[in-house]
C-alpha cells in the first residue's frame, strides 16, 4: 500500500487491509477485498461499504485496457488457485462473552506529570528504511524491524552498533515472501524463533533468528473472519488473533502446527465503545470500533485499547476481562453515514493507535489527530501497569509512527519520518515513588528531561545536532 494511503489509513480508522484505495493525481492504486472503500482527495479520508471480490491486484500508472486485461487474469488465476486445502472447513466453536461492564471492576482514571524525553541516538543508516511497521525487541542485543517498502522487508538490527546484521523476506505473495510484514511474536516452543504476521497475504512466517536467520513455515489465516491484525501465540498449539471484526476485538484459534492449518476459532464478544444500538451500519461499527493489542510477555494478561472510545481493557488468558480503566484523555468520534455509505467527519478525532507489553508495563501511543489536522503529530506515550494504573507519560521531542520498549523499560526506539526515515532511541527514565499517579482529569505539568551528553557524538540529522 502506497505510504500516504498506510498513514492516513492508520491515522484516520480504515482498516490496513481490505481496502479499494485511490490516490488522485496519478501514482500507485491498490485494489483488493474488503467492506471499506477510503479514498484520499487532498486531506480528506472516505470509507465507503462498497464490497468487492475476493482478490488483489497492485497497478501502477497503466493504461485502462492494460489495467482490465491484468484485473480479468487476477480474477481468472484467483479461481483457479483455490485448492480444497485452502476452503476446507474450520469449525467455529460457541462464541464466549466476557462479562457486562457493571460486573467489571474499574481502575479509576489518573494523572500523571509528563515528561519530554529527548532522542539521543540513532539506529541504522539514512538509507536503512523506508517505511517501518513495527520494531520488535529479540533479546538485550538485537531488534527486529519490519519494513513495508524496504526489500528484503525484515532487518535484523544490532543495538549497540546500529549495524544492520542480517535481512530476509522477498517482496512478493509467494511461498516464503512477503507483502506487508506486521506485528511479531515468539514461538512458544523454541525462542529462537518469531513469527511475523503479514497484512497483505493474511499469512503467518516463523522465522528463525539464530546465527543464520532465515524463514522456515508459514501459515495461512484466510479463512477467519475479515480482517485479522494481529495474532500472538498464547500457547503451544493456541493463540489469540485481534483485528477489525464486526461486534468482537479478537477469536481465539486453535493451530495443527503439524498440518500448518487452523483447526477452530472462537469468537469472544463482550461490551464496545460502540454497540449496534449506536450506530447501526456494519462498516462503520468495524471502524468505530478499531482497536489495538499488546500481550504480557509471560501470557497470563493482555490489554485492548480503543482508538475511537477512551477505553482500555485488560484481560486474563481465558478471555475474561480482569480490569477496565480510562487514558488521561477524552476522545470524541466523529461520523455521518449518507446513503448507506459510512464517512468519518473532519472533526472526527483518533486516541489510542497502537500498544506495547513488556512484563512490567503496557504502552500505548496517544494520537489525539483530528481528520482536518497533520498527517503524523504523535508524540506522547503512556506507561500503564498490568492493574490498569497509568503510571508515566511521555512527550517525545519527534513524532512517531511506530514503537518498541525494551524488556527492562529503560529504552525506547520509535520509527521517525523526517527528510528520512529515522530509528531513533530515547532512554525511559525508571517510576519515582514521588511519581505515584494521582486522582484527578488535570492538565499534566511538563517536566523537561534532558540528556547531559550525547554517547558516541550527536546523530548526522540537523534535528538532532543540538544535543
Amino acid at each position: 500500500m502506497h505510504p500516504r494511503v498506510r498513514a492516513a489509513c492508520r491515522e484516520r480508522g480504515c482498516a490496513k487491509l481490505g481496502h479499494r484505495v485511490s490516490l488522485h493525481g496519478g501514482g500507485r492504486a491498490r485494489f483488493s477485498t474488503g467492506p471499506v472503500t477510503p479514498i484520499i482527495k487532498g486531506q480528506e479520508v472516505v470509507c465507503s461499504s462498497r464490497k468487492l471480490h475476493k482478490w488483489t491486484i497492485s497497478m501502477i500508472d497503466l493504461p485502462i485496457a492494460t489495467s482490465r486485461c491484468l484485473l480479468a487474469f487476477a480474477v481468472a488465476f484467483f479461481l483457479c488457485a483455490c485448492t480444497k486445502d485452502d476452503i476446507s472447513d474450520i469449525v467455529e466453536e460457541h462464541s464466549y462473552s466476557y462479562g457486562h461492564p457493571d460486573r467489571i471492576q474499574e481502575t479509576p482514571t489518573v494523572t500523571t506529570p509528563t515528561q519530554v524525553l529527548i532522542a539521543h541516538r540513532q539506529i541504522g543508516g539514512l538509507e536503512d528504511f523506508a517505511q517501518i511497521n513495527f520494531i520488535q525487541p529479540i533479546d538485550k542485543m538485537r531488534l527486529l524491524v519490519g519494513d513495508e517498502l524496504a526489500v528484503p522487508h525484515l532487518s535484523v538490527v544490532d543495538i549497540s552498533t546500529g549495524n544492520i546484521e542480517a535481512r530476509i523476506g522477498k517482496h512478493g505473495n509467494g511461498p516464503l515472501e512477503f507483502m506487508s510484514p506486521g506485528r511479531s511474536t515468539r514461538d512458544p516452543i523454541d525462542d529462537s524463533i518469531w513469527w511475523v504476521f503479514d497484512y497483505d497475504n493474511i499469512r503467518w512466517t516463523a522465522i528463525a533468528l539464530d546465527n543464520h536467520p532465515r524463514i522456515i513455515e508459514q501459515i495461512r489465516l484466510s479463512r477467519l473472519p475479515m480482517w485479522p491484525e494481529t495474532p500472538i501465540w498464547m500457547d503451544d498449539d493456541e493463540a489469540l488473533v485481534h483485528g477489525i471484526f464486526y461486534g468482537f476485538p479478537f477469536v481465539k484459534i486453535s493451530i495443527d502446527r503439524k498440518h500448518r492449518r487452523i483447526e477452530s476459532f472462537r469468537r469472544f464478544t463482550g461490551p464496545q465503545p460502540f454497540s449496534q444500538k449506536t450506530i447501526d451500519h456494519g462498516t462503520g461499527l468495524r471502524m468505530v470500533n478499531r482497536s489495538f493489542m499488546a500481550v504480557r510477555p509471560s501470557k497470563d494478561l493482555f490489554v485492548v485499547a480503543y482508538q475511537f472510545g477512551n477505553q482500555i481493557d485488560i484481560f486474563s488468558t481465558n478471555g475474561a476481562i480482569v480490569t477496565k480503566t480510562r487514558g488521561p484523555h477524552d476522545v470524541t468520534a466523529s461520523f455521518r453515514i449518507v446513503d448507506d455509505r459510512f464517512y468519518w467527519n473532519e472533526d472526527n478525532q483518533s486516541g489510542y493507535v497502537e500498544a506495547f507489553g513488556t512484563q512490567r508495563f503496557f504502552y500505548l501511543r496517544w494520537s489525539g489527530r483530528r481528520l482536518d489536522g497533520p498527517l503524523n503529530t504523535t508524540t506522547e506515550l503512556h506507561q500503564f501497569d498490568w492493574h490498569g494504573r497509568l503510571r508515566q507519560t511521555f512527550k517525545l521531542d519527534q513524532a512517531v509512527l511506530a514503537f518498541a520498549v525494551s524488556s527492562t523499560d529503560d529504552r525506547l526506539w520509535g520509527y521517525v519520518e523526517d527528510l528520512h526515515p529515522l530509528l531513533l532511541e530515547w532512554d525511559v527514565p525508571p517510576i519515582e515513588d514521588t511519581s505515584a499517579p494521582r486522582p484527578g482529569r488535570t492538565e499534566p505539568v511538563a517536566v523537561r528531561r534532558d540528556r547531559a551528553t550525547c554517547p558516541g557524538g550527536c546523530p548526522t540529522p540537523a534535528a538532532f545536532t543540538s544535543c
